[in-house]
């Protein structure tokens, strides 16, 4: 149970420990954030990482790439490849 503090922006920390074979590698599992009675919670970002990540990358993802002598391959192109931020951007609201 993670215990709020304050009304501003916060990083809450946690461990999540699930005993070994639980759950089975890569089968798929749910993560809930619940919080009770009047509570809000925005939620900005979650990371589920190994504890024994490495500059935040799973070892056992690492140890496969290097069994395939795996090097970085970059496929260019995707939606947002063309975009600019000015797209997003245009005359400001008008009422009436």
């Amino acid at each position: 149970m993670i215990e709020l503090s304050g009304n501003d922006w916060q990083r809450y920390e946690f461990r999540l420990d699930i005993p070994a074979a639980k759950i089975a590698p890569l089968d798929p599992a749910d993560f809930v954030i619940a919080v009770g009675s009047e509570t809000r919670v925005l939620v900005d970002q979650v990371s589920l990482m190994p504890a024994d990540n490495v500059d935040g990358m799973d070892p056992d993802i690492i140890a496969m790439a290097k069994a395939m002598n795996f090097a970085h391959r970059s496929l260019r192109g995707n939606f947002t490849s063309a975009y600019h931020w000015r797209d997003g951007i245009g005359p400001a609201r008008q009422e009436g």
